[in-house]
């Protein structure tokens, strides 16, 4: 029979399995997700676990499987920066490496390829989200150097084969100059830093428009 822990320390994986009536092999494997595990004992470990307050250690599981679990995300705040623009990205990465099991370490100090490289030699993180990429951002080359999973938002003359993710520019100056032209307006004018937009979303506001001017107006968007 199960027993029952009356000690104060804190669970370990071979208390949930006395609990779950399971081997602690079998309750490993629950935690890593490696092994195929028939769903009624996995159920009955998660219960145990829940019903212990039982939570992995994760050094252990880190000197195990390599992994941390951890994926650092390197975000230049400035005095003038907008947090309402910035905070949605931040808030939607967090929430998708939550749903793979992944915490988010933030870096919002501006120190360069040294944070990077900093932060890579203390292996705690399996990859890294660096936003506010510029075109010849320097910490381009040092991430890609370190050969850890990097993506990087924004548009880099060079990525140095990392993953690259940003907006669909053309897509969305299509939209929008539609919904101009459908509401009846017939001048465009753009206002802001003059470092935001990009030249590319300057690019793309001029070629839609020059594209819907040639529509007749029976094609226009409805």
């Amino acid at each position: 029979m199960p027993t029952t822990r009356t000690s104060s320390r804190p669970p370990t994986s071979k208390d949930v399995a006395a609990l779950a009536g399971v081997s602690q092999s079998t309750v490993s494997f629950v935690i890593n997700g490696k092994h195929n595990v028939a769903k009624a004992t996995r159920q009955r470990v998660e219960d145990a676990m829940r019903k212990l307050n039982y939570r992995p250690n994760a050094g252990a599981r880190t000197l195990k499987t390599s992994r941390t679990n951890f994926i650092s995300l390197f975000v230049q705040l400035y005095r003038s920066s907008d947090a309402n623009e910035t905070t949605p990205y931040i808030d939607e990465i967090v929430a998708q490496s939550r749903k793979h099991d992944y915490d988010v370490i933030i870096s919002t100090t501006d120190e360069g390829s040294a944070g990077i490289e900093r932060l890579a030699g203390k292996s705690i993180c399996d990859a890294f989200v660096l936003m506010d990429i510029t075109p010849d951002d320097p910490r381009i080359p040092t991430a890609s150097a370190l050969r850890i999973p990097t993506v990087l938002i924004g548009r880099p003359d060079d990525a140095h084969g990392l993953d690259v993710v940003d907006f669909d520019t053309k897509s969305t100056a299509k939209l929008m100059v539609d919904e101009l032209a459908d509401t009846g307006h017939r001048h465009i004018a753009v206002v802001g830093d003059s470092t935001i937009p990009s030249p590319i979303a300057i690019a793309s506001l001029r070629i839609s428009t020059r594209a819907r001017a040639k529509k007749p107006p029976h094609a226009a968007s409805t």
